[in-house]
């Protein structure tokens, strides 16, 4: 799952959250085993960032086969009401 906002680091996200900022999550469509999932609204979940940009052209090329991961972070976060009420 990713982040609504596009956060750089996990401490990016943390202060955010600690500050008041209201950050949702989401489920990527392009992911192979989760492509109908639905986010849960509350509870604890894991998150990745910062978000990885697919173009039409990387699909061209076979990016899947030859891409490495971009995510440089991986947290657990705590909903309410599908918003992020804390960072783990």
């Amino acid at each position: 799952m990713y982040t609504g906002r596009d956060f750089k680091s996990r401490e990016d996200l943390a202060s955010c959250v600690e500050g008041g900022m209201k950050v949702t999550v989401f489920q990527s469509r392009k992911t192979k085993f989760f492509t109908h999932a639905k986010c849960p609204q509350n509870g604890i979940v894991s998150i990745q960032g910062p978000h990885i940009t697919v173009t039409p052209e990387d699909y061209k090329t076979g990016h899947e086969k030859n891409k490495v991961c971009h995510h440089s972070w991986f947290t657990q976060v705590r909903l309410e009401n599908g918003i992020i009420k804390e960072v783990l």
